[in-house]
């Protein structure tokens, strides 16, 4: 497996827009990675893939492409490709975490939060009217980018459409997502407390593990974070924070050479029984068992 960064990409793909933080690549041809896995590491990334039926394992959860689908990958997100190659075309959009600063355009009141949100679906597969809409959006934007003049006008309609495409996205996933958005409009501060909390979920890896750590960088209340982790996305804060560290103790299983002392160790455990009891109550396997599991399907 490999780890995939911003400026990567930059480097293995060419016709492509990058302005340090954006990058954009239209009608990626049958695609074929030099090995299995990838790790997108330091980016959102949005993906429209157009072509014949694939398959794609997303953190280890096969999803089927079909002939219109979307791909929206959080960092820190494992690709499994296997041995086939995909044949269709790609339209990539990824940004960097840069991008989803409250000072830049992209961030507005929800929008952080809202991806996350639909990164725990991230392969939608579009009905034709959907397509049609989002490819057109997507023609826009890429004619925007050929354009040579760049006056502040021009950079402003690129944005809008970035905006829109992200807003397009959104309006297809359906009513109940729809709703999560007007709760995140409700406050601005519980948006940006969310958008914080998840970029040291990010950060640490799962390796804090208690809601009081994060809250003490975040400069408020466990119970307050709490609270507001529930209001905004269903689950409290320590699911999230649990879900972070179970996904990081199996990408470590899945990639690394390392034992289960190892890795409870990496992992901030105080003892091998105690990460034992934690994976076993979170997955339903022991360690050993589950890393057998991997294995055998493997």
């Amino acid at each position: 497996m490999i780890d995939i960064y911003l400026n990567d990409l930059r480097n293995s793909i060419q016709n492509i827009f990058f302005d340090g933080n954006i990058l954009i690549c239209s009608n990626l041809k049958n695609i074929s990675l030099s090995q299995d896995s990838v790790c997108v590491k330091d980016m959102f990334t949005i993906a429209f893939y157009t072509g014949k039926g694939s398959n794609i394992g997303i953190n280890s959860k096969n999803y089927a492409l079909k002939e219109n689908s979307l791909l929206i990958l959080s960092p820190n997100t494992v690709v499994d490709v296997g041995k086939e190659n995909m044949e269709g075309k790609l339209n990539i959009i990824a940004l960097s975490l840069k991008c989803l600063s409250p000072t830049d355009f992209l961030i507005g009141d929800n929008i952080f939060g809202i991806l996350q949100y639909i990164s725990n679906n991230p392969v939608i597969n579009l009905y034709q009217k959907s397509a049609k809409s989002f490819s057109c959006y997507l023609e826009l934007l890429f004619f925007s980018i050929q354009e040579k003049s760049k006056n502040a006008y021009d950079k402003e309609c690129f944005k809008l459409l970035l905006k829109c495409i992200f807003y397009n996205i959104f309006s297809m996933v359906g009513k109940e997502f729809l709703d999560n958005i007007k709760a995140y409009k409700k406050s601005l501060r519980g948006s940006t407390i969310m958008k914080n909390f998840f970029i040291l979920i990010n950060k640490y890896e799962g390796k804090k593990r208690f809601v009081k750590d994060y809250a003490n960088e975040l400069n408020i209340s466990a119970k307050y974070l709490s609270s507001v982790i529930k209001k905004l996305s269903g689950r409290n804060a320590q699911e999230w924070i649990h879900n972070q560290t179970v996904k990081s103790i199996i990408y470590q299983m899945k990639y690394t050479e390392k034992n289960m002392q190892e890795i409870a160790y990496d992992m901030n455990f105080s003892d091998i029984s105690f990460f034992g009891k934690f994976f076993k109550q979170q997955t339903g396997y022991s360690p050993l068992a589950y890393k057998k599991r991997i294995v055998r399907n493997s």
